[in-house]
């Protein structure tokens, strides 16, 4: 088990591939390989960022905090103490989370496989430890809050997720096909969450403000995590009244031409115009068929 205390820096943040959550034989196992990952992941990108100099001074500074069994020249422990420096975690021993690090990425590469590149979901670092502890958010709150925040990404706007959609993500599977494909062979015994469990965190995450949350007719739900609720409802009401906009604008625009190309038609025949107050039908270059003849 991972010794280790919770972060100590607020706005430090964890990217967990998705698939980590259909991980293990218990939420527990799955929490605790998730951090060891996660630290360990973080520590290797930010080692290839410093220069030999910012290496060197790094490691002179870590001197009275490093955990036991440190060795300097081992990649998998240098990305162990820089991941922790950079998320504020401090370490204990180390032979553990390397353990648990190397399970999560044979499962994570073998599932990436089979199912292509999966998705990252970036959560901060004390909800996952809040979840490890049972000091706020649960881990099946957590891994909802993370099938929600693995949607809505980058997204500037509202992000359109249905309830099926974040009960398959919350056990780790990216789509419909990769749950038929992996969900019969899991050995934890975990089931779907029901419409009343999965409404009820739902409800939980969004009373805590983890993300803003509007219904538009009942029936399709937008989210955001970085809009408040009236912000998301207003950005709602603009998409659909900018779509409706530009769908009758269109359907205005065909009409015309439709006129326009019936009262040339009849021109041609000799006929009056069904529709006199129809603008002439124009080609590109402002030429008026008529023009032509």
């Amino acid at each position: 088990m991972s010794n280790y205390p919770p972060s100590r820096r607020d706005g430090t943040y964890f990217q967990i591939p998705l698939c980590a959550f259909a991980f293990g034989n218990s939420d527990r196992e799955r929490i605790e390989t998730i951090i060891s990952y996660s630290i360990i992941e973080t520590g290797a990108k930010q080692w290839k960022k410093l220069t030999e100099s910012e290496r060197h001074t790094f490691l002179e500074a870590s001197v009275g905090n490093r955990p036991r069994r440190f060795n300097r020249h081992d990649p998998r422990h240098l990305a162990a103490v820089c991941g922790a420096d950079k998320t504020g975690v401090c370490l204990g021993s180390l032979d553990y989370m390397l353990k648990q690090h190397v399970a999560l990425k044979i499962f994570r590469n073998s599932f990436e496989r089979q199912h292509g590149p999966d998705v990252l979901v970036r959560l901060k670092t004390q909800f996952v430890f809040e979840a490890r502890d049972g000091t706020g958010v649960t881990v099946p709150e957590l891994a909802v809050l993370a099938a929600i925040f693995s949607v809505v990404g980058n997204k500037q706007g509202p992000a359109l997720i249905t309830q099926d959609r974040i009960r398959r993500r919350a056990l780790g599977y990216k789509s419909q096909a990769v749950f038929d494909a992996e969900f019969p062979k899991r050995s934890d015994g975990v089931k779907p969450l029901t419409d009343s469990q999965l409404r009820s965190m739902i409800d939980r995450l969004h009373v805590r403000k983890f993300f803003a949350r509007t219904t538009y007719g009942r029936r399709l739900t937008y989210y955001s995590h970085r809009m408040t609720d009236s912000q998301l409802r207003k950005a709602v009401i603009e998409m659909k009244t900018r779509r409706f906009v530009s769908k009758r604008l269109a359907q205005l625009d065909d009409a015309a031409m439709t006129d326009a190309i019936r009262n040339q038609r009849a021109a041609l025949a000799g006929q009056p115009p069904p529709a006199p107050d129809a603008q002439p039908l124009k080609q590109p270059g402002g030429i008026i068929p008529e023009d032509v003849f």
